[in-house]
């Protein structure tokens, strides 16, 4: 079975620094990369149920 995930591209704004942004992409590479995610979706925030439609839809 092949694991996909979804990212909001609102997903760093809480960050203020670039290297907290830089540590908070590297966390989730990380993980990605232990739980051997296939697929990574970065998706707009405004219009989010348009896009988790489409997601559910498509699996």
């Amino acid at each position: 079975m092949d694991l996909s995930i979804a990212i909001p591209d609102s997903s760093l704004i809480d960050e203020s620094t670039k290297i907290d942004k830089t540590r908070k992409v590297s966390n989730i590479a990380r993980a990605c990369a232990i739980f051997k995610v296939k697929e990574i979706f970065i998706y707009q925030d405004k219009n989010k149920t348009k896009m988790i439609q489409y997601f559910l839809q498509q699996y």
